[in-house]
């Protein structure tokens, strides 16, 4: 699956459940015009949306590799 599809599931996701999000690393550098080079999609989320985004990521088919609040699911 490409980028473009990937970031259009989470990106639906989040807005049906109302995550609030900031896109961030090479696709966002990317939607500014600065491509970048990149093989995973960084984005910030509110600690209070974390649990819902728990739920959309494993929904969408990814695991947890670590849960610390610090670590981005992959």
């Amino acid at each position: 699956m490409d980028f473009k599809t990937v970031l259009s599931n989470l990106l639906t996701a989040f807005k049906e459940h109302n995550i609030r999000y900031a896109l961030m690393g090479g696709l966002a550098l990317s939607a500014w015009g600065v491509p970048r080079g990149t093989v995973d999609i960084d984005f910030l989320v509110h600690r209070e949306d974390m649990t819902k985004v728990d739920v959309i990521m494993r929904g969408l088919g990814y695991e947890i590799r670590n849960s610390t609040e610090r670590e981005i699911c992959r």
